[in-house]
């Protein structure tokens, strides 16, 4: 699988040159034959794939290219850590003479970075080479691998040397930034026309700024890419019409609409997680691929980012989450730290049961998705529709579960919480033993194995927002069965996250509440064995089983 190659590239860029080669060990070598090289299509990015021949255990194989770029102001990085342990990785920058670039790297450990500097007739080259890299094992619950990754970074910088100038500020950046995004030009007539369609017939300041961010929302469609330049200097003048933009392109549309209808507002550039975490102490706008806006309403600052239609006013979406942005206001720019505002996401679900003699379970579920969990579940909703969805989540309860009917409210409806009914049945879902069955109480936020299996981890937990996740159940006894079992109450609790699981009976029925809250978003290395057992405490609590046993004649 690692044999199978992609290179990604911008539209107008080239790949050349490409080669490679897989060794044996035995010294046997298969070279890459370029008829089984394919290029790949796709609206904004192209890619190279191909699958290098001959892998078989203990080869080494090797690739190289040349990647040519008409936009040259922010070059692709290079990463030199591989899944596999990479035995050397060489990146070359071939320079014209008047072109200069600032470079940094990210987890270079100890290893030297200053290049190799070559002179090339029409300018200079520029050569790193590190050898022997150890394998980049992906580990669960990390946010974005790249951070971890060794890697370099290159942005033209318009300085008298390659080498990163440690003089360089983010005010400076961040002065040039607003100033480019300063002299887009919009048609004013048709901004105040809009502004007042969007604003008329609402009172308050709160109102009108939802309003605006609303029709950039769900009017103007993402393209799906991002980026802090790819974009034409006279968008805002089509972007209405067309009704689709980049990420940026929607966002600055909200700032200009915002401006016009006179509201304190500014442009930040951030950086998504999937892009990685901005190096503070590494000034430069290479680090950054999305704008969001600032507004600010007394002493009151809202960040809003109005890319993905689901997420509704007032909630940044999920991969913009706690990092650092450059807030752009001319040359008084500077880098702070984005969270936006505290968002409750609650999971809770409750189901009501009832057993025949036999075991099986009839069921009516109800779920309520609140805070991240909505915009998250809608998504999965829209790709997948409601029944697979559901389906997803009940087929492994038994080896027959049969989904009868799905109601749902609010789905459309992003500014409010998503409910959803089940009602389904799952054939031997209790497990006979003798004259007794086993009913585990607990059906959807079980936990079946420790995702923290490995003993050590090289990198911290991180998830992705502090979380609850609770579940009710309440299942009736069936006729000719009485209560024979019913597990101890469990408590668990570490710094940052906590768990219970309490069992009660009442009247012929027996109840079960399941209860996870995380508030600690990261876990460092030093504290993986504490949640690593802690995890394995739940997995034990929730193979605890009510047993039921038949009632003697």
């Amino acid at each position: 699988e690692t044999a199978n190659i992609s290179i990604p590239y911008r539209h107008g860029d080239k790949i050349k040159g490409l080669e490679g080669c897989t060794i044996t060990r035995d010294g046997r070598k298969f070279e890459l034959d370029p008829k089984q090289v394919f290029t790949k299509k796709g609206e904004h990015w192209d890619e190279v794939v191909f699958t290098l021949p001959g892998i078989e255990e203990g080869c080494v194989y090797e690739y190289h290219y040349e990647k040519w770029s008409k936009n040259p102001y922010v070059l692709d990085p290079w990463f030199f850590q591989n899944e596999i342990f990479t035995k050397s990785s060489q990146v070359t920058l071939n320079l014209k003479v008047g072109r200069v670039y600032s470079f940094f790297f990210r987890n270079p450990g100890l290893a030297k970075t200053e290049p190799e500097v070559q002179p090339i007739s029409w300018g200079r080259q520029y050569i790193w080479t590190f050898e022997n890299l150890p394998p980049l094992r992906t580990e669960p619950y990390v946010v974005c691998m790249n951070d971890y990754r060794m890697a370099v970074y290159f942005e033209a910088s318009g300085y008298e040397s390659i080498y990163y100038n440690n003089r360089d500020n983010w005010g400076k950046w961040g002065q040039w930034a607003d100033g480019w995004y300063k002299s887009l030009a919009c048609d004013k007539t048709k901004f105040d026309q809009k502004v007042r369609e969007l604003t008329q017939n609402i009172a308050t300041d709160s109102g009108k700024i939802a309003n605006i961010y609303d029709y950039v929302r769900q009017r103007i469609k993402w393209n799906g890419e991002r980026g802090i330049w790819n974009l034409d200097v006279k968008f805002l003048d089509r972007i209405m019409t067309d009704q689709e933009g980049t990420g940026t392109e929607k966002n600055l549309l909200l700032l200009n609409l915002l401006k016009t209808a006179g509201f304190d507002v500014c442009p930040v550039l951030i950086s998504t997680r999937e892009n990685g975490r901005v190096i503070r102490d590494k000034p430069g706008l290479i680090q950054f691929n999305q704008v969001v806006v600032r507004v600010r309403q007394g002493e009151r600052e809202l960040f809003l980012d109005a890319v993905d239609r689901l997420y509704p006013f007032g909630m940044l979406p999920v991969d913009d989450l706690e990092g650092y942005g450059l807030v752009l206001e001319g040359d008084q720019s500077y880098l702070n730290y984005i969270s936006g505002d505290k968002v409750c996401s609650v999971k809770y679900i409750s189901t009501r049961g009832e057993f025949s003699s036999d075991g099986g379970l009839a069921c009516t579920t109800l779920v309520n998705y609140q805070g991240y969990y909505s915009p998250l579940a809608r998504k999965q909703i829209s790709e997948k529709g409601k029944e697979e969805f559901i389906k997803q989540r009940v087929k492994d309860l038994a080896p027959v579960t049969m989904v009868d009917s799905i109601g749902h409210t609010s789905l459309d409806s992003v500014n409010q919480p998503l409910e959803m009914s089940i009602f389904f049945s799952a054939d031997q879902y209790g497990q006979p033993a003798g004259g007794d069955f086993y009913v585990n109480p607990t059906l959807f936020t079980r936990l079946r194995s420790n995702p923290f299996e490995k003993e050590s981890r090289n990198y911290p937990v991180e998830f992705p927002y502090p979380f609850t996740e609770i579940e009710d159940t309440e299942f009736r006894i069936p006729q000719g069965y009485a209560l024979k079992t019913l597990p101890d109450n469990v408590d668990r609790e570490i710094p940052g996250i906590k768990f219970s699981k309490a069992f009660s009976t009442k009247e012929g029925r027996f109840f079960c509440r399941r209860q996870l809250a995380v508030t600690q978003l990261v876990f460092p290395v030093s504290r993986y064995q504490e949640l690593r057992n802690f995890y394995q405490d739940m997995v034990s609590a929730d193979q605890l089983m009510v047993i039921l046993t038949k009632e003697s004649q």
